[in-house]
């Protein structure tokens, strides 16, 4: 049923959930994982400080040979899983539906954590974005489910 499965990462530990969960449908399906990171090519908001405040410095921004090598530090325990990384640039939400849509991902599987508050009410919800355009059944995982 599910050829191939798509796992979105933001490389952090929230994501874990759901790579366990991509990882063992997979398994059970004997399909091909692919694990994909999208380096935001969007500027971050941020809340200017009053005038008088300290200046806060902006957060560091890693290369792109960094996030490669923190991607593929991500690969399946269990040997039968045949996965593939790729590192894709631009807009989280778009970027994920296209690839999806160009490899003809059967099944989409990513966290919903990330954005909150100002940031996510003027950038959006990468996986609300995802699930309203994707072409394929998309497998939310909250990061605080047990």
């Amino acid at each position: 049923m599910f050829n191939k499965i798509l796992y979105t990462t933001d490389l952090s530990d929230d994501s874990k959930r759901a790579f366990a969960l991509a990882t063992s449908i997979a398994a059970l399906h004997q399909s091909k994982l692919f694990i994909v990171h999208v380096a935001e090519t969007t500027v971050p908001v941020t809340v200017l400080p009053p005038a008088g405040a300290a200046t806060v410095l902006p957060p560091v921004v890693p290369t792109r040979e960094e996030l490669s090598e923190q991607l593929h530090g991500i690969t399946p325990d269990d040997p039968i899983v045949q996965y593939e990384h790729a590192l894709l640039s631009g807009a989280a939400g778009e970027e994920i539906v296209n690839f999806a849509r160009d490899t003809a991902i059967n099944l989409i599987v990513m966290s919903t954590h990330g954005r909150g508050g100002l940031e996510r009410f003027l950038l959006g919800s990468v996986a609300e974005h995802v699930v309203r355009h994707a072409t394929c059944p998309v497998l939310t995982s909250n990061s605080e489910m047990q």
